[in-house]
């Protein structure tokens, strides 16, 4: 086993995830953060550019601080920590996307990027956007209901 990849995390904490996807064609983008914002919340920050000179859809939520550990569980138990830095494919489509993800702990990080992830990995990335996916949807429940109190309180 090749171990110039490994990346230490043993007594670390996740402090920040990043994602981003671009590159292709059209120069568009979309970049999605989760960071620590205090000991109960995390921030997710997400930007979207269709286009190489769009401004981009910049949009901010709250969520619970949780989704960091969460986060922090999928690479664990992935060993995403040998990915650091790692070819997944030969290939290289020009124009084509590239998708980048970044993992900050306490002291290290865990950088890698490609192209195109062969299914096993794709499988194992699926799961940090599933998790994702899950927090915006509980934020956004939270805030529905609580504009519909707002507004019934109005009457």
């Amino acid at each position: 086993m090749k171990f110039s990849n490994f990346v230490s995390i043993k007594n670390q904490h996740l402090t920040e995830y990043h994602y981003s996807s671009g590159g292709g064609m059209t120069g568009g983008y979309f970049s999605e953060t989760v960071e620590k914002y205090d000991d109960n919340f995390a921030l997710i920050t997400t930007e979207k550019a269709e286009w190489h000179s769009d401004e981009p859809a910049v949009k901010k939520y709250l969520v619970d601080a949780r989704i960091l550990s969460d986060l922090e569980s999928v690479v664990r138990k992935n060993h995403m920590n040998f990915w650091h830095r790692k070819t997944f494919t030969n290939m290289f489509v020009a124009d084509g996307e590239s998708y980048s993800y970044s993992f900050q702990f306490s002291e290290n990080s865990i950088d890698f990027s490609s192209q195109i992830y062969p299914a096993k990995y794709r499988e194992k990335l699926k799961k940090l956007d599933e998790i994702i996916k899950n927090y915006l949807k509980k934020c956004l429940k939270k805030v529905m209901s609580q504009m519909v109190l707002l507004f019934i309180r109005s009457f």
